[in-house]
């Protein structure tokens, strides 16, 4: 039932978000990942946004670690955060424009490092 499948990408959500709060990283991520198995192409818009938001979460807790691996982890989640942005809101969208411009200056950064 697609209600019941909201309600458990929201509250995976929620998860993800209160672990992050409690610094449990790990945990957020945990949640973030069993969010990402429960949608797909066919989720609702709702599910389908807080998916979005998920991969942007788990973008910056990789981001955050400083390492190199975490940063191209970090890239990969900001690219399937630019897509789906995108395919939700257009490429004109403030978010999409938002989400395009960190992915741009995360993937600088990543090659000047190099």
């Amino acid at each position: 039932n697609s209600s019941h499948m909201r309600h458990l990408v929201s509250a995976l959500g929620r998860v993800g978000s209160l672990k992050l709060k409690q610094g449990a990283k790990d945990a957020a991520l945990e949640a973030y990942a069993a969010l990402f198995k429960e949608v797909d192409n066919d989720s609702p818009t709702a599910s389908r946004l807080e998916k979005a938001k998920a991969h942007i979460k788990c973008a910056t807790i990789y981001r955050q670690s400083g390492e190199r691996e975490g940063n191209k982890h970090a890239i990969l989640h900001l690219r399937e955060a630019f897509n789906m942005y995108t395919e939700l809101y257009g490429p004109k969208h403030k978010d999409t424009i938002a989400v395009a411009t960190s992915l741009q200056q995360w993937v600088e950064e990543s090659n000047h490092s190099r």
